[in-house]
């Protein structure tokens, strides 16, 4: 039971990593990129910005996308931890988003969000070349002080994961294209040479 616990934490304080002493930003390539993905440097009208290199391969890369506005989104690659590496990539997917609203709930206890609201949550995956690529989506509505629509979006590629953050002001979540740059840029990061 220990061991779960120090499981559950070691995952949450995961998804809570937003800066570390580990971590480097940099524009080029990284060393803890999973094998096999690549971040294309445009998706659509997404140029791709700061990359930030946690320090290891369950921690994982991160690259910054805009579009020039004021949409943000937030690409992760990282590997699977030893404790789902094994597991059917849509038991990791269900474990992956179960940790990530724990962490939704930690950051409520925290005070970084006053409230939030999951608003649909489910499997998403898409097809690639050919290729059934698992995945699973969790969209939320968070209030600090004015209310904002947050998306996640986990695809398990092989023994890596790619998610997709990004997050719009309430008033303009129905437009935004955050969803089809999600599935354009697991597409890309997949076939991209």
């Amino acid at each position: 039971q220990m061991k779960c616990i120090a499981i559950l934490v070691t995952s949450v304080l995961s998804f809570l990593v937003t800066d570390s002493a580990v971590s480097q930003e940099s524009t080029t390539v990284t060393r803890n990129a999973p094998p096999g993905l690549n971040a294309p440097a445009r998706v659509g009208r997404y140029m791709r910005g700061p990359i930030r290199d946690y320090g290891t391969p369950e921690l994982g890369v991160a690259y910054q996308y805009s579009p020039g506005d004021s949409t943000r989104a937030t690409v992760y690659f990282y590997q699977r931890d030893k404790t789902v590496r094994n597991a059917a990539p849509e038991t990791a997917l269900r474990e992956q988003a179960n940790t990530f609203k724990q962490a939704l709930e930690v950051e409520r206890a925290r005070g970084v969000y006053e409230d939030y609201t999951i608003a649909f949550e489910g499997p998403d995956s898409i097809s690639v070349e050919g290729r059934m690529i698992p995945g699973y989506q969790v969209g939320y509505a968070f209030r600090r002080g004015t209310t904002y629509v947050s998306f996640f979006f986990l695809y398990a590629v092989g023994d890596a994961f790619v998610k997709v953050r990004g997050t719009v002001p309430e008033s303009h979540w129905e437009a935004t294209d955050i969803r089809s740059f999600a599935r354009d840029v697991v597409a890309r990061a997949i076939t991209a040479p």
